[in-house]
C-alpha cells in the first residue's frame, strides 16, 4: 500500500484509531487544508465541493491529484500562503503547523480566512514521542537537545526556531499554543488534549 493510499484509508475508516476528524463543514463553506498532503482530509470531509489544498512537497500533491479532481492543489509554504484576504471560510492543519514557523503560519491562516471564519489545527504534545514510540529511534536522541529548546521557547514565548537544516521541530503547549493564537488575531480559542492537541479557533474581527 502506498502512503499516500494509506492516508487515504485513514481518513475514510470510521474505526482507523489514528484519525483525527475535522469538524462539520458545512457544504457551502469554501474550505483551505495546510500541509494538505495527497488531499485524504478533504477527501473524506469535503467530497461534495471543490476544495483547496497546499503543501511544500510536488510528489504527494502529484499523487493527489491522480486522486481526485476536485481539490485545487498548490505547492507552497504555510509561512507565505498565495491565497488573497478573506478568501476562505474553514482552515484545516492537521499536524503541519509544528512543522512550521508557528507564528507566521497562523498570521497567514488569519489574513486568508474570512472574518470570524474558523481554523481547525492538530498540534503534537511533548508527550507524543511515548505515545508512538519515537523515542526508541536513535535519530530522536540527535535532535533532542533543539527538540527540548524548541518547545521550551514555545511554551514561553509562543515562537520557534529553525534546526541548522532550516527546517522547524518541536512539541506544543496549550499555554504556548493558546498564546500565539491570541497574538495573531484569534478568539474563541478551544484546545482538547489527546495524544496531539485538537485546536479549534475563530479568526477576529479585530487585530
Amino acid at each position: 500500500m502506498s502512503t499516500q493510499t494509506g492516508e487515504l484509508a485513514i481518513a475514510v475508516i470510521s474505526n482507523e484509531g489514528r484519525r483525527v476528524d475535522p469538524p462539520a463543514i458545512p457544504a457551502g463553506m469554501k474550505v483551505l487544508d495546510v500541509g494538505c498532503g495527497a488531499g485524504p482530509t478533504l477527501i473524506a470531509h469535503c467530497g461534495d465541493r471543490y476544495s483547496f489544498g497546499i503543501d511544500i512537497d510536488w510528489n504527494v500533491l502529484a499523487a493527489g491529484k491522480a486522486l481526485t479532481e476536485k481539490i485545487g492543489f498548490t505547492c507552497g509554504r504555510a509561512e507565505t500562503l498565495p491565497f488573497r484576504d478573506c478568501t476562505f471560510d474553514f482552515v484545516i492543519a492537521r499536524v503541519s503547523l509544528p512543522y512550521t514557523n508557528i507564528p507566521k503560519s497562523l498570521s497567514e491562516i488569519r489574513r486568508v480566512l474570512k472574518p470570524q471564519a474558523q481554523l481547525w489545527a492538530v498540534l503534537e504534545r511533548p508527550s507524543l514521542p511515548f505515545h508512538l514510540g519515537l523515542y526508541r529511534r536513535p535519530r530522536f536522541y540527535v535532535l533532542l537537545p533543539y527538540i527540548f529548546f524548541n518547545t521550551a521557547l514555545f511554551h514561553l514565548f509562543s515562537i520557534s526556531v529553525p534546526f541548522v537544516d532550516g527546517k522547524y521541530r518541536g512539541y506544543q503547549t496549550v499555554a504556548g499554543l493558546k498564546r500565539a493564537l491570541r497574538k495573531t488575531g484569534f478568539e474563541e480559542i478551544k484546545v482538547v488534549r489527546s495524544i496531539h492537541l485538537i485546536t479549534m479557533a475563530r479568526r477576529s474581527d479585530t487585530g
